[in-house]
């Protein structure tokens, strides 16, 4: 019975769909309210015809006609109300039809009162109240309704008879006939105002289906959007680190006049750039609704310092003088978030330094009010700048605004530096106000409020003090011996240059778990950390370092600056964090933080960077334009030496292995060798080889063969190279090297042995430049039986035989 009823509905719902008018324009309530009127209106004639047939056999000829007459209607009017739509008038006119027509037509004709058709009058006001719900229309034809059934009653009791216009012999069936009627068309408006009313609810769940399914699209697309943003992060802050690293470096060493000026603009172009990525990366995070404020104990006058130390390099070269003051009844152990009252105050004492040309910073801190739980702290940040006027006053917390576009293009930014920084103050509870005057500077001043920590204490009644220099607090800890885990060997060389150019010893480990052996086998003052390194990552390895050192400090050093990358590295037990690229003042900052100040052994670092600044080269070298390589690192003669060495250990067979992925038809794989040994080539300035090179990789992307010819002329080029490289390989002068009579030096080179060991177990080609530095510092080792050994086993890329070699090599010097 069910699939018959239910493909009776299915016939059904298809010429309601058709019958319907159709208005995108309307509501859900008035699309499923055109339903319900086709429904009845398709239901009442079929009763019509019925009682059409009816009256015929019970000889009720009136009947006939008012039947015809309503069932014309109805299908006319269904016609119109498909066409034209007009849902009132065309439900006024269905009523109409059947009460004026059908009932009182048939009940006057069929004996009045006493007509079983006189009970269908109240179908009339229920019919209204489904279509018209409770309105004045259906209040009209309930009133209706009554004043003719009341009609119909003062009739009869006037003693009015009315008529009866069929056989009454067939008045039992006739009777039944109109009850059964009754209940029936009663049944079947239910059950169609049942099943719209089911559709209408289908819709209803299919929305919210709909609008729970988009807002899981819309999480996901806000998730892949900050997993985008966290990306695009990393990716340009690495670059960045290379940039701004490796151009501080450069801006050390002896430069012409010319290319100073060229290095100090490209530092402050890529300063400019990371600017504007992380004010980018924090108004996105501020507009997602995804900035965090975290609750940890902090030291209030550590925040100050570091502000001030880290705005003070800035400010020492324009000659402005930094000051800092804190109230003697400021508390000092707050609990808040630190780094985002740091980001704050330096927003805050970047512009002033950037706008001030003469005068001074001050910083100002005092007590606004306090309970026994929590205190309201004040923040002023004063300069003697160029100051602003009303007008710009009014817009300088909208986002990408700044005071006019005069100082957009004269000082740089995006505008959002300010806006970030009024979201951050009252997401620490406060607000944010501003003073100033054109040419007389501006003073900002801001409200923030923080819990109390247990121990207590309020600043010392000292006047304002000015910053410790950068190179004071790095004196206290020269020669202290720091572990950096890095896997990226460009950044594995900046972050290198910066801590032994700040007098500290550095080892390095490629991953987590070479730092753990590390660890293991030395004593470090401070490690640094990568987070995303191959084989094991940075919070396992500093989960398992924590087990055996607790109070090791342990720097997180990563490009990620997305919300929750310092939340996660303190929860993985690290200990602070430093974003890529590497601020050096930055650096500085954390070093003299959290290594303890004492008298050190001079770095050896430093003696062998001496020792490389000094290296000597030939006047010419086959295969080399020594002018243009050494014009590219600066003069570095030492460097380029090492990287000659680096580049021809590594390529020396490169035509060979060329030639393999040739017949092996690997032409993606002979692209990418092509241009990895182009890139280095061109560096080094070989112009043969970059140039052969160069036609082999675009050969290869063509997936065109390459000539015997071309491969032959790359290996003999490759191979000049190497005589040159060979050429190189002789013991530094006396002074440069070291002698292995002294125990010192005997450690030294078994830790640099121990390196070498680390990089074959790897099956790392960089093995044999490893050997050749070393080989550099303790010339010595040559003599041995086992070196040679060594050497060949690395130029054959034997690695297994090679590690056992190198065994029983630090067993002589043990």
């Amino acid at each position: 019975m069910r699939p018959i009823l239910a493909q009776a509905f299915t016939r059904i719902e298809h010429l309601v769909d058709r019958l319907t008018p159709l208005d995108a324009e309307q509501s859900e309530h008035a699309q499923a309210r055109n339903r319900l009127l086709v429904y009845i209106g398709l239901i009442t004639p079929v009763f019509s015809f019925s009682y059409l047939l009816i009256s015929w056999a019970i000889d009720f000829t009136v009947g006939i006609w008012l039947q015809s007459a309503c069932f014309i209607l109805l299908v006319a009017l269904l016609r119109f109300f498909s066409k034209y739509g007009a849902f009132r008038l065309c439900a006024n006119l269905y009523l109409a039809c059947c009460f004026l027509v059908s009932i009182a037509g048939c009940a006057f004709f069929t004996g009045g009162i006493y007509s079983m058709v006189f009970p269908w009058f109240a179908l009339t006001p229920i019919t209204g109240i489904l279509l018209l719900g409770y309105g004045r229309d259906t209040l009209l034809w309930c009133l209706t309704c009554c004043s003719v059934a009341l009609g119909f009653g003062l009739a009869r009791i006037s003693g009015y008879e009315f008529p009866v216009w069929y056989n009454t012999d067939y008045t039992p069936f006739f009777n039944t006939l109109c009850v059964s009627g009754l209940v029936l068309i009663i049944f079947f408006i239910a059950m169609a105002f049942d099943h719209n009313r089911g559709l209408s609810l289908k819709k209803i769940m299919e929305q919210n289906e709909a609008l729970s399914q988009a807002r899981e699209q819309a999480e996901i697309a806000n998730r892949h959007k900050s997993e985008f943003l966290a990306n695009m992060s990393h990716e340009i802050r690495t670059p960045m680190n290379a940039i701004i690293g490796f151009t501080g470096l450069c801006l050390k060493t002896e430069t012409t006049a010319k290319q100073h000026d060229y290095l100090t603009k490209i530092d402050t172009s890529a300063q400019s750039l990371l600017q504007v990525v992380n004010d980018i990366l924090d108004f996105s995070k501020i507009e997602a609704g995804k900035l965090f404020m975290e609750k940890a104990v902090f030291d209030l006058k550590e925040i100050i310092g570091n502000t001030a130390s880290l705005v003070a390099v800035k400010a020492e070269e324009k000659n402005l003088e930094i000051v800092s003051s804190i109230a003697p009844d400021v508390p000092l152990n707050l609990v808040g978030d630190p780094l985002r009252l740091s980001q704050t105050l330096i927003n805050l004492a970047d512009n002033a330094v950037k706008f001030t040309h003469s005068g001074n910073i001050l910083i100002e801190t005092t007590l606004e009010g306090k309970t026994a739980q929590s205190c309201t702290l004040r923040f002023t940040v004063s300069d003697t700048g160029i100051g602003m006027d009303e007008t710009q006053l009014s817009r300088i917390f909208a986002p990408f605004s700044q005071a006019d576009t005069s100082i957009s293009r004269r000082y740089g930014g995006t505008g959002l530096g300010l806006s970030i920084t009024r979201h951050l103050v009252e997401m620490m509870g406060g607000e944010i106000s501003v003073r100033s005057q054109a040419g007389k500077g501006s003073t900002f001043s801001f409200t923030a409020h923080f819990g109390l920590s247990s121990g207590m204490e309020s600043a010392l009644p000292t006047a304002s003090a000015p910053v410790e220099s950068s190179a004071a607090l790095l004196e206290k800890i020269r020669g202290a011996r720091v572990l950096l885990t890095e896997d990226n060997p460009l950044n594995q060389q900046i972050a290198t240059e910066l801590l032994e150019a700040a007098g500290l010893q550095v080892d390095i480990a490629n991953n987590g778990q070479e730092a753990i052996e590390a660890t293991k086998q030395q004593t470090y003052e401070l490690v640094f950390m990568d987070i995303q390194m191959p084989g094991m990552g940075g919070y396992e390895a500093t989960a398992r370092i924590r087990q055996a050192l607790p109070e090791l400090p342990i720097i997180a050093l990563t490009a990620h600056a997305m919300n929750g990358i310092r939340e996660e590295c303190l929860a993985a037990g690290m200990s602070d964090y430093l974003s890529k690229p590497i601020d050096p003042q930055k650096l500085h900052t954390l070093l003299a933080t959290w290594i303890q100040p004492r008298s050190r052994v001079l770095p050896y670092q430093q003696e062998r960077r001496r020792a490389y600044s000094t290296a000597t080269l030939p006047d010419t070298l086959p295969g080399f334009d020594l002018a243009s390589g050494l014009m590219r690192l600066n003069g570095k003669r030492g460097l380029y030496r090492q990287l000659i060495l680096e580049f021809t250990g590594r390529y020396a067979h490169a035509a060979g292995e060329l030639r393999k992925l040739q017949a092996e038809g690997k032409h993606g794989a002979t692209e990418e060798l092509a241009h990895a040994i182009k890139g280095i080539a061109g560096n080094l300035a070989a112009h043969r080889v970059f140039d052969l090179c160069t036609k082999i990789e675009d050969k290869a992307r063509s997936g065109l063969i390459l000539e015997n010819e071309l491969l032959n002329d790359l290996d003999a080029a490759l191979r000049e190279t190497l005589e040159s490289a060979e050429s190189l390989r002789t013991p530094l002068s006396k002074q440069e090297t070291a002698s292995l009579s002294e125990p010192a030096h005997t450690a030294v080179l078994l830790r640099l042995m121990h390196d070498l060991a680390t990089l074959i177990r790897r099956d790392d080609p960089q093995a044999e430049a490893h050997l050749e530095t070393l080989v550099a510092r303790y010339p010595d080792i040559t003599r041995s039986d086992n070196f040679r050994l060594l050497q060949n086993h690395l130029r054959d890329f034997d690695f297994d035989a090679a590690l056992s070699v190198l065994e029983r090599l630090a067993k002589e010097f043990e």
